[in-house]
């Protein structure tokens, strides 16, 4: 009779072992999955991250192109100026 509720008592712990090694199995497949999940949002957050650091140096490189080209209607609208005032000086000398 003891060894009936010995041998009952080893086969509960083995199945509660069994069942414990089945639950690791489990948790480590789920945080391994958890784990390749966030490798793969940790790529899509580069790349995407990438992407937004070339559209910037674009926009920047655009930005410095059109800062360049307004500065240099800026000087030929100051020399039309100077032309002009030039040539109304001139007509108003020949006018007196």
């Amino acid at each position: 009779s003891v060894l009936i509720g010995l041998q009952a008592e080893k086969e509960k712990l083995l199945r509660t072992v069994k069942d414990q090694e089945a639950e690791i199995a489990s948790l480590r497949q789920a945080a391994q999955l958890h784990q390749t999940t966030l490798q793969q949002e940790r790529e899509r957050h580069q790349r995407e991250m990438a992407a937004l650091q070339s559209q910037l140096q674009e926009k920047l490189s655009r930005e410095q192109e059109l800062q360049l080209e307004m500065d240099k209607l800026r000087r030929e609208l100051e020399e039309k100026r100077a032309e002009l005032l030039h040539a109304q000086s001139a007509l108003n000398s020949k006018e007196t």
